[in-house]
């Protein structure tokens, strides 16, 4: 999501959950109630965001989507649960009245703030997922997606490295062996030229009894003392042999030159 939609996402889910809290927990004070729950999630919501945000500086969320919707929701229930309690002190109609008691009179209330943290974790997790949905429907599809077999290249695609790719731009015979030049680089392998043209037949076209190249790579077609060239996307210039320049001509006409 893009940062404002984010932001109007989260406003959202502020205004909604404070509106419904606010109508269950009014007992004849709705504006108060509702003053409490804006506060309340508000800064809740502040609190996930900024643990969410200084576990992505430190590097901590490479973990699964879920796992870091699960720790984030724990954490900031714990640094919220100071201000929560300030909230339920400040807005003594809507906190817990023994708490407020204990707060006021009595030593601090050690049982009552780890029982405000156990109430508000399961709360926490709940609404950080919620808010995440979306963000969890599309990691659940990636990984389902990722462990879809995928099918295997074979041929000379099958030969290449994966760092070049599978878009072959030309081929250039030397003996048994096979130079591959991809949009990513070149390599050389053992294979032969007349096999990988029948394989790539849709893709390119033989304009050398010594070359092959893929028809979407090529950018221009000029005529020279020497013959005809063709010119690729990579610079490369590779000669026509007189038998196949015909078929080349047929396809992409005589002075060919890729506009743009």
């Amino acid at each position: 999501l893009t940062g404002r939609r984010r932001l109007r996402e989260l406003a959202g889910w502020w205004l909604g959950l404070s509106l419904l809290f606010a109508l269950v927990a009014a007992e004849g004070a709705f504006m108060d109630a509702l003053a409490y729950w804006l506060l309340h999630i508000g800064g809740g919501l502040i609190t996930l965001m900024a643990v969410g945000l200084a576990a992505g500086r430190l590097g901590l969320v490479r973990q699964a989507l879920w796992l870091q919707l699960l720790v984030t929701g724990v954490v900031g229930a714990a640094v919220f649960t100071p201000l929560a309690i300030a909230f339920e002190v400040v807005f003594p109609t809507i906190g817990s009245e023994a708490l407020q008691d204990d707060w006021a009179t009595g030593p601090f209330p050690w049982r009552e703030v780890l029982e405000e943290f156990l109430g508000l974790t399961p709360a926490f997790v709940a609404t950080w997922a919620l808010v995440n949905v979306q963000a969890l429907r599309e990691a659940t599809q990636k990984q389902e997606e990722a462990r879809e077999p995928r099918p295997a290249r074979t041929g000379l695609l099958g030969k290449l490295p994966p760092a070049l790719g599978t878009r072959v731009i030309k081929l250039s015979a030397d003996l048994n062996y096979l130079e591959v030049t991809t949009d990513r680089g070149d390599t050389t392998v053992l294979y032969s030229l007349s096999a990988a043209a029948e394989e790539l037949a849709d893709l390119g076209i033989r304009v050398h009894r010594s070359h092959w190249i893929a028809k979407s790579a090529v950018v221009r077609v000029r005529r020279a003392k020497q013959g005809v060239i063709c010119e690729l996307e990579n610079g490369a210039e590779v000669p026509v042999s007189r038998r196949r320049q015909r078929e080349l001509l047929e396809e992409f006409g005589a002075d060919f030159r890729r506009g743009g």
